[in-house]
């Protein structure tokens, strides 16, 4: 019988060799209670397999023959883990310090929390503002797909250059408290509570996993919460990245939101997102028109026309074809 670990960290990798042996590095580097290392690889086509077998040969290492996302690969390695706490971390991540008994000291002091979360670095050592997030709502939508969010992040990362700024923009992603949802590149729970809530959702595609799973936490009458005195880097969307066609993700991610009301708001709900993301596909084509010429100064005129037609196949979403 296999000895128990006090926390399994399962990692979902796909064609991401580059970053995660430093990953794997920092867990050996930062956590001193015992733990299991899982890797699920899904059907890379790097060496990441032979690195882990290599360089990490007492890593558990579970090879898929094909991608079968982060979902079901997660939910896999969960049936392989023999912890007490369970943590789900990203190949582009890197554990600073003592995060993880930092986490793990919250979940055992803290019956009422089901998920707990760090705080998220950039590579810079910026705080990214996707450790601690809000469950989707139609206005966050609106804001999202008419560029709203956008343009206001874009004026907040100019105006947080200046000192006297800067602490007043973060000051939120500073403070450990409760909140509605945390990142699934690095979140942690107890095995039990993993048990009682299903696992993830395997019908639901990339990009709102996390989100379900904390909405259903929160339904479930637990909390969420997110911890700023622990600290991670995360690179952030590194495997989507390696995709030539990247961009066209926000698809995806667009189809998971409207699976997301579906499933736990209704027709009313659903017909409201439609509604929006139809009316922003005229607006968002005129401002592809009018900063074509910007684009084609710039010798960028294949990256634009990617983006148009990501935006021409936002009808996909209305018409809720896959």
């Amino acid at each position: 019988m296999a000895e128990k670990s006090e926390i399994s960290i399962i990692i979902v990798n796909w064609n991401a060799q580059e970053v995660l042996g430093e990953c794997l590095k920092s867990i050996y580097r930062t956590v001193n209670a015992s733990f299991e290392i899982i890797v699920v690889d899904n059907h890379s086509s790097d060496n990441s397999v032979s690195m882990i077998k290599e360089g990490f040969p007492e890593v558990k290492l579970i090879e898929e023959k094909e991608n079968i996302g982060f979902a079901k690969a997660n939910n896999i390695g969960f049936r392989f883990s023999n912890g007490k706490y369970v943590m789900l971390l990203n190949p582009d991540t890197e554990l600073i310090d003592d995060a993880v008994e930092k986490m793990t000291k919250i979940l055992d002091t803290h019956q009422e929390i089901g998920i707990v979360g760090p705080k998220i670095l950039n590579k810079d050592g910026a705080v990214s503002k996707n450790g601690k997030k809000r469950l989707p709502t139609i206005p966050n939508d609106i804001s999202y797909l008419f560029l709203i969010q956008k343009s206001i992040g874009f004026i907040e990362q100019k105006l947080s250059r200046l000192p006297f700024l800067k602490k007043q923009f973060y000051s939120y992603y500073e403070k450990s408290g409760e909140c509605e949802c945390l990142s699934g590149s690095c979140m942690m729970f107890k095995s039990a509570f993993f048990k009682e809530a299903g696992l993830f959702d395997e019908t639901m595609p990339m990009y709102l996993d996390d989100i379900d799973i904390c909405y259903r936490s929160l339904k479930n009458g637990r909390k969420n919460f997110y911890l700023a005195d622990a600290e991670i880097i995360h690179l952030g969307q590194y495997s989507t990245r390696k995709s030539n066609d990247y961009k066209m993700f926000d698809i995806l991610s667009m189809h998971s939101r409207l699976l997301f009301y579906k499933k736990h708001f209704g027709k009313k709900k659903v017909i409201s997102y439609k509604m929006v993301v139809l009316m922003s596909i005229p607006y968002l084509l005129v401002l592809d028109i009018i900063t074509m010429p910007y684009y084609l100064f710039l010798n960028k005129l294949a990256e634009k026309l990617q983006v148009v037609r990501k935006h021409l196949k936002y009808i996909d979403i209305v018409i809720e074809r896959r």
